[in-house]
């Protein structure tokens, strides 16, 4: 009876854990949308390399 108690704790621990590692990455992918309607792009991927290029042939 014992075990069974330490693997339920065990598998709340990691739900628990699952859920909290859910809500961080919603918070992180809500500021990035919200930084990202206010223009304020602070991103390295491709899209802002593309968009640094446009910009860069449209000087030229």
């Amino acid at each position: 009876m014992g075990r069974e108690t330490i693997a339920q704790n065990q598998n709340t621990y990691e739900k628990r854990k699952r859920e909290m590692d859910k809500k961080a990455k919603a918070e992180a992918k809500r500021a990035r949308r919200t930084q990202r309607k206010q223009g304020i792009d602070t991103s390295e991927g491709p899209q802002s390399l593309i968009a640094e290029a446009n910009i860069r042939n449209a000087a030229n």
